[in-house]
């Protein structure tokens, strides 16, 4: 992160971290929220992660400049809530916060020393930690190993569980042998659960089970792609109309179409890749389906989009209620 203080404004544009070479718009008078000052700002063309409701900070200083409040990427403009006292360069450029508090580390820091000089046990543990004392676990003896080879477990990898609870056997299948030499397999229920298709209703790229592979040609679209949200959208609306079989072998609806956010069912996701995941506000906003990242959703419905530098291809994967990859 610091080193963006080296780098040029070429550098910052092409950082898709960032947005290089704004100049404030003069002829637009500054918006009074609260103490704050509401600035929009013109910014070189550009592809960017960055979205309203993030908090930035200037590349030059590293400091917190303030929260981006829109941003405008046809017209290339980018509003941005300045707390007081803060200045305004002529041009300047602005990437994310940090994700560390750095006062509220020291000031911890500050508090162990103080406690460790005073030779108060409060934090006993972290002491322990630092000296590397080996942790102790009820009915066994301290130091001894968790895993062994004789358990059939990789004693420099962990434990492997061998059955997956969620997904149904045809998604089951690519993962394991992808990741898992194979050792991975579904509980014997898990073959219930699918999509009950409407022939009358439903998009070409769904099945009742297992992972489809949609593809979408377009060009130059890094962060976000017009035709894959088509795709994606024609996808989910066909989805809506759909049923899901259950485990127990129960039918409901999608549990898309309700609008009641307390009563919605968190049946389906629709999980962007990070680092660099290609966002389409459209298609959250169109529909009760969540967004996120697929650490945010595991375990269920997803239509993932795969993106590439220039060229893309979108990737639909429709199963079960409660299946993922």
């Amino acid at each position: 992160m610091f080193a963006r203080q080296d780098m040029s404004e070429g550098e910052l544009i092409d950082d898709i971290e960032c947005l290089g070479g704004l100049e404030l718009l003069s002829d637009r008078p500054p918006i009074a929220v609260k103490k704050s000052l509401i600035y929009t700002f013109r910014y070189a063309e550009q592809e960017t992660k960055l979205r309203a409701g993030i908090d930035c900070c200037r590349t030059d200083t590293m400091k917190h400049f303030g929260e981006i409040i829109a941003l405008d990427e046809v017209a290339h403009e980018v509003q941005i809530k300045v707390g007081p006292g803060r200045e305004i360069p002529p041009r300047f450029s602005i990437g994310p916060k940090g994700p560390i508090n750095i006062n509220a580390v020291r000031d911890a820091v500050w508090r162990f020393a103080d406690a460790l000089l005073k030779g108060g046990d409060r934090f006993a543990a972290i002491g322990q930690f630092l000296r590397k004392v080996p942790p102790r676990l009820e009915g066994r003896p301290a130091g001894s190993p968790i895993v062994t080879a004789s358990s059939g477990d990789l004693p420099d990898r962990g434990i492997f569980l061998g059955t997956t609870w969620r997904m149904h056997g045809d998604i089951c299948r690519f993962i394991s042998d992808a990741v898992y030499d194979g050792r991975l397999e579904p509980e014997k229920a898990n073959s219930e659960q699918r999509l009950v298709l409407d022939p009358r209703t439903t998009h070409s790229a769904p099945r009742a089970t297992g992972i489809r592979f949609v593809p979408v040609v377009h060009e130059g679209c890094a962060q976000k792609s017009d035709e894959e949200a088509q795709v994606v959208r024609e996808i989910l609306q066909s989805l809506l109309a759909q049923r899901v079989r259950s485990k127990q072998g129960h039918g409901r609806g999608s549990g898309l179409s309700t609008s009641s956010k307390a009563s919605r069912p968190k049946s389906s996701s629709f999980p962007l890749p990070p680092p660099a995941g290609i966002t389409c506000p459209e298609i959250s906003s169109s529909s009760t389906a969540r967004t996120g990242s697929m650490w945010q959703c595991p375990g269920q419905n997803v239509l993932r989009s795969l993106s590439r530098v220039r060229r893309f291809s979108a990737c639909a994967a429709t199963a079960s209620r409660r299946s993922s990859w």
